[in-house]
């Protein structure tokens, strides 16, 4: 009979699941992802996989909160009132992105 373990690692990772709207590409990155995921629980356990998760969480919110503020400020040091590089420096998506980046980074 076998294990738990031997059931769960000998599927396929997309077994069942439609993936034909998917490029080569995202089908490598997701199962990068997954792989990714899988050595960083096999070797921190849950506990690690939670307190990484928790981190960049934390600095989503933080540069969701804060992003804005910080753009305006980096946005009139360079002298950009408006248009593109405007409104993306002071996006709250990209303050959260950024703000996870360096989260994880840290």
């Amino acid at each position: 009979m076998k294990t738990f373990n031997e059931i769960v690692y000998d599927k396929a990772i997309f077994e069942g699941m439609d993936v034909s709207f998917m490029t080569d590409s995202e089908l490598n990155e997701s199962i990068g992802l997954y792989h990714m995921l899988k050595e960083s629980f096999d070797t921190d356990g849950i506990e690690g996989l939670e307190n990484k998760l928790k981190e960049g969480l934390f600095g989503a919110i933080a540069g969701f909160i804060a992003g804005p503020a910080v753009g305006k400020v980096i946005a009139n040091a360079l002298g950009v009132e408006r248009g593109i590089l405007y409104d993306m420096l002071t996006s709250r998506l990209v303050s959260a992105a950024l703000g996870s980046a360096i989260q994880k980074n840290l």
